[in-house]
This record gives C-alpha cells, sequence and structure tokens, in this order.
C-alpha cells in the first residue's frame, strides 16, 4: 500500500514536471515580450510627461518627436506600437479626457473649457468629445446637472 502510494507521488511529481517544461518557453517569451514593451515605455516616458504637462497648447510632430530624440516617421511607428494610436488620437483623447473633468468640476462654459485642454476650434471639439463620449460636451453637461438634481 505504501509502495503504490510512494508511485502515485511520484506520478504526480512526474507530470507536474513535464506541464513546467512545456509551459517554460511561454513563460520566457511573455518575459521576453514584458521587458521589450516596458523599454519602450521608457523611452517615451519623456514624451508622456511634455505632453502632460503641454497638452493644452498646440503640439506639433516635430516638437514631440524632438522630446523622443527620434525622427518624426520613427516616432510616428514606434509611438504607434507602444499606444496603438497616433499622436494626433492620443492628444485627442487626453484633451477630450481633460475636458470631461472640467465639464464635471468647473463652471466655465464649453467653449472655454474646448480652448482651456487645446481645441482651436468649438466644432472640432464638439466632434471630438462626441466620437469619445457618444453626446455633446453640452449635452454631457446637461445629463450631469439634470442626474444631479
Amino acid at each position: 500500500k505504501k509502495r503504490h502510494h510512494k508511485l502515485a507521488i511520484l506520478v504526480c511529481l512526474h507530470q507536474l514536471l513535464l506541464s513546467l517544461v512545456r509551459h517554460y518557453d511561454e513563460l520566457t517569451q511573455d518575459l521576453v515580450e514584458y521587458n521589450r514593451i516596458r523599454g519602450k515605455l521608457e523611452r517615451l516616458k519623456p514624451v508622456f510627461r511634455y505632453i502632460q504637462e503641454n497638452f493644452s497648447a498646440p503640439l506639433t510632430l516635430d516638437m514631440v518627436s524632438e522630446t523622443a530624440h527620434m525622427s518624426r516617421s520613427y516616432f510616428c511607428g514606434f509611438f504607434r506600437s507602444v499606444t496603438g494610436n497616433t499622436l494626433t488620437q492620443y492628444l485627442a483623447r487626453l484633451r477630450v479626457d481633460k475636458a470631461r473633468e472640467l465639464l464635471l468640476q468647473s463652471t466655465l462654459n464649453i467653449t472655454e473649457i474646448g480652448y482651456e485642454v487645446g481645441f482651436e476650434n468649438h466644432s472640432y471639439f464638439d466632434k471630438g468629445f462626441k466620437r469619445h463620449h457618444g453626446v455633446t460636451p453640452l449635452e454631457f453637461r446637461n445629463a450631469r446637472t439634470t442626474d444631479s438634481v
């Protein structure tokens, strides 16, 4: 009886070891991919900081790619591979998110909020906000005030 018990434990240990060996390659590939992405994010850290500090100002591809010490074309591909967005898409999303915060927390009018977060015209602000939230900034604010009543 003890011998069968020991044999069963050995079989379980062998199965566990076999499973670890099978998945070792997957685990190391995941670790390599994680380190690769982490390295890219580290390289873009100054860019994210620059964008965060200057998102409300007109930002050009030249300005941002210089921050990364990359050419314009290389930066475009690199940025998109890391974020999944172009710089323009990323900036629009950041600005819309900041506008949403201001719509919730301030009494500034809609046009002032658009300019405050870096949209250069009201129409583009409305379209960008609606693209991300499904409603215009005014509709968003009105829904908020009717919800809180």
